[in-house]
Order: C-alpha cells, then structure tokens, then sequence
C-alpha cells in the first residue's frame, strides 16, 4: 500500500482496512468471537462464509461448505510451515498465537512446526 505526505490518519486507516486478507480476518473473526474458535482454518468455511465486499466473515444460514487450503511448495520456505500450522492449531486469533508454544514465542513458523513436532528435522539422524 503506498500513500503520499498529505494522507491524513483516518484514510489511510481506511485502506488498510479494506487492504486485508481472509486470513487476517479470520484471526480477527477469532479474536472477536468464540463460537468458531474451535474450527481449524480449512473447517473454518464449512460454518462460516467470507463475503469479499465487506470483508468480513459471517456465520453460514444455510447449507455447509468445503474449505480449501491452497497447495504450497515446501521450497516456499515460511508459507509452506505457516500452511502447516494453520491446518493443525485451532484457535488462532494472530500470528502471534501461531508463533507460541509454552509460553515461548518463536520467530519464524519453520521453528514452531518443530517445537510442535509437526516436522522433523535433520538433527534425528545425526
């Protein structure tokens, strides 16, 4: 996103707002309400529904859908753990969360895919 020196606070809140993903709002539709925070980010859209107008999840009315996780390469390095982690951790209301494991936060998603023994690393073999 870029904006020039005489964007004032309230327009560039604005578009950062409408600049966000699903994936953010998902961690936010979690941090805001507890009755999806049990789902896994794939079973998210069988009871949940994105419109992409607004931006914003909403609770499905009527028939269940299937979710769906985009394929990664794991040569894309920190997507492909993050993809990891988001199909394994419930309940993630940022990447902060994700980033945690007893109490200890990581920084980079490769590191906590091992603490949480999602993956192995070479170091077994040794």
């Amino acid at each position: 996103m870029t904006f020039g020196p005489k964007t004032n606070t309230a327009e560039l809140q604005q578009r950062t707002e409408k600049s966000r993903s699903n994936l953010i709002k998902f961690f936010d539709y979690n941090h805001n309400h507890t009755n999806g925070r049990h789902l896994l980010y794939h079973e998210f859209p069988t009871h949940y529904v994105y419109n992409k107008k607004e931006k914003t999840w909403t609770p499905r009315k009527k028939d269940k859908a299937v979710g769906r996780v985009y394929y990664i390469n794991p040569g894309a390095g920190e997507c492909f753990f993050l993809r990891i982690l988001l199909i394994a951790v419930p309940n993630p209301i940022f990447y902060e969360y994700l980033r945690t494991v007893n109490g200890v936060l990581y920084g980079i998603f490769k590191e906590v895919c091992l603490a949480r023994e999602l993956i192995a690393d070479d170091n077994e073999w040794i």
